[in-house]
């Protein structure tokens, strides 16, 4: 018998420095996020990112810049951050 694959609707990505762009796939790849998280951020503006027909892409210079510019949070900010529906009621 055969061994199954530890989760069969996984996309599997290789992500090389030669890409001018990313996708979606290989953005959440990247920044350890889900794919659905990367198209709300495309969407709302705050992943760089266009439409191209139907589909998104990330530049990669630009994905690396707002990477570069993130600032890390201090523990006040991160004590402060709302993290479930019940803060926003």
């Amino acid at each position: 018998m055969k061994p199954r694959p530890r989760n069969p609707g996984a996309v599997v990505v290789k992500l090389t420095d030669n890409n001018a762009v990313y996708s979606p796939a290989e953005t959440a790849y990247a920044l350890s996020l889900t794919r659905e998280t990367v198209y709300n951020w495309l969407r709302n503006g705050t992943l760089p990112g266009f439409k191209s027909g139907n589909r998104w892409v990330i530049p990669k210079r630009r994905l690396q810049k707002w990477v570069d510019n993130l600032k890390e949070a201090t523990a006040a900010e991160i004590a402060a951050a709302p993290f479930g529906p019940e803060e926003n009621s």
